[in-house]
């Protein structure tokens, strides 16, 4: 964190740190103490907004000075600061001084950027993987087959004979035709499922690699239908393949780019709480070596180790929704009471006196990954809490019947969100009052949406915002999550 001084009185006399200088890879010695200087290496889009706020700050002290914005380094590369600051009035409430802290992000902002890249990344995979089955449906190279149960004879059509590499003939096809494509490794679990199939009545829906002659390994999705006899003997199979090879490959690249996201994700984390740990140390030290410091900088250290847990919390926050895709390949499935799970997250909350949770109804056993469904829970009901108003919060949770979905219900009495925030909420890096009022880094509401989409639920929230009947004005969370 790099800080400096400012003479609101001579906008030319100001005072940057050499840790400010540092920053921006510069020497002590190269950089004047003067505003001009950063306002000329400031991105020129990102210097309205800075001096609109100022304005705003200078006029009314409760508005807040806090920004992110971009620099030109030393060296040409873009550099993310978030600059903050606090003016200084006189005994007539003049604006005097101003005291400025700069913290560097752009390790943090790469993370966000690179994270967004990923997303529209698996949005166009998404988008391709759909087109290519409109093709396929559009162009009809689905191959189909019919298998004769009495005499092993396949009938295939042309989209088949290319798929398997197999040159029609006059003698026509024979069912070890097939198998010999077959992939060695596969064809004792696919005789398994063919025989529960036609024995057995099982259906048959599977997939199964083949070998080609040309050497290639091929993934082949099947399905079909077993026909019987007026004895109820089995005769035949009609059915369809088609080659999933580029989904599987693709499947396989997107599971890549997610381990390689949580790792960078991990690995950035580190490397930024490092130097954070240190910062923390030095203001320990600092109080150590000052055992009845001025009320000024004793609010000043503690404002610093403030912002410290904040950007710890963020970096956690980072780090948990990198990781949420892949949360559930970690947890078995159980049985648990949603309501057992409600009271002890509450506790665990320690919540004020003036927050209070009433659980509404019944609950019936869920089977659920507990940790995740706890993490849902923590992060609600610690919203609620968050965001309380002086008189306190009531919180309500009640469960609501649906057929193939656990649906509850998560109520509050705070104020109530308007309805053009209700999607952004759910966004990353997104609070609707300033950090400064409601510590937090945003990320909550959005790792709670990824857990759920993974697990294929949702979440959505509805606002109330005069009282009917027995419902208060608040905001009031629905999240669903798949029954096992």
């Amino acid at each position: 964190m790099a800080c400096g001084t400012g003479d609101l009185t001579d906008p030319e006399h100001e005072w940057l740190s050499p840790r400010f200088k540092a920053i921006f890879g510069y020497r002590e010695d190269e950089i004047p103490h003067t505003s001009a200087w950063w306002q000329e290496h400031i991105f020129p889009e990102d210097l309205p907004g800075v001096l609109d706020n100022f304005e705003k700050h200078k006029a009314d002290p409760s508005h807040p000075y806090d920004q992110i914005v971009r620099y030109r380094h030393k060296d040409g590369k873009t550099i993310w600061v978030r600059c903050r600051g606090l003016i200084i009035r006189d005994e007539h409430g003049e604006p005097s001084r101003m005291l400025g802290a700069h913290t560097d992000l752009t390790s943090l902002m790469e993370i966000r950027q690179q994270q967004e890249r990923t997303s529209r990344q698996l949005e166009r995979t998404t988008e391709e993987l759909s087109e290519i089955n409109r093709l396929a449906l559009s162009t009809s190279q689905i191959g189909l087959w019919r298998w004769d149960l009495n005499d092993d004879a396949l009938v295939w059509d042309q989209a088949l004979y290319d798929m398997y590499q197999i040159e029609p003939s006059d003698d026509g096809l024979n069912i070890n035709d097939w198998w010999s494509r077959i992939h060695p490794e596969d064809a004792d679990s696919l005789k398994a499922k063919l025989d529960a199939a036609i024995h057995k009545g099982a259906p048959y829906r599977t997939t199964f690699r083949a070998l080609l002659p040309d050497g290639s390994l091929r993934f082949i999705k099947a399905a079909a239908d077993v026909y019987y006899d007026d004895a109820g003997k089995p005769v035949r199979m009609r059915g369809a393949n088609w080659d999933i090879t580029e989904e599987k490959m693709r499947e396989a690249e997107l599971e890549r780019s997610n381990r390689n996201l949580t790792t960078f994700a991990y690995v950035a984390s580190h490397d930024l709480k490092a130097p954070l740990r240190g910062i923390r140390q030095l203001a320990s030290w600092i109080r150590e070596d000052l055992p009845d410091p001025p009320a000024e900088i004793n609010e000043h250290i503690e404002l610093m180790q403030g912002r410290i847990e904040r950007l710890e919390s963020l970096l956690d926050d980072l780090l948990a929704y990198s990781r949420a895709s892949q949360a559930g390949d970690r947890y078995q499935k159980e049985e648990v009471l949603p309501e057992v799970i409600l009271r002890d997250v509450f506790e665990i909350l320690t919540p004020p006196r003036e927050v209070t949770l009433t659980i509404q109804g019944s609950f019936e056993a869920i089977t659920v990954e507990k940790p995740l469904f706890e993490q849902v829970l923590i992060n609600l009901l610690g919203n609620a809490i968050k965001h309380r108003t002086g008189a306190g919060c009531q919180i309500r949770a009640w469960s609501e019947d649906n057929p193939t979905h656990y649906e509850f219900h998560i109520a509050d009495t705070n104020t109530p969100i308007a309805e053009e925030h209700h999607l952004r909420i759910f966004e990353m890096f997104q609070t609707l009052r300033p950090r400064d009022e409601v510590e937090g880094s945003g990320m909550g509401l959005a790792i709670t949406r990824r857990i759920l989409h993974e697990r294929g639920g949702k979440i959505r929230v509805i606002t109330h915002t005069e009282e009917s009947g027995d419902v208060p004005t608040g905001n009031e969370f629905i999240f669903t999550w798949p029954r096992a």
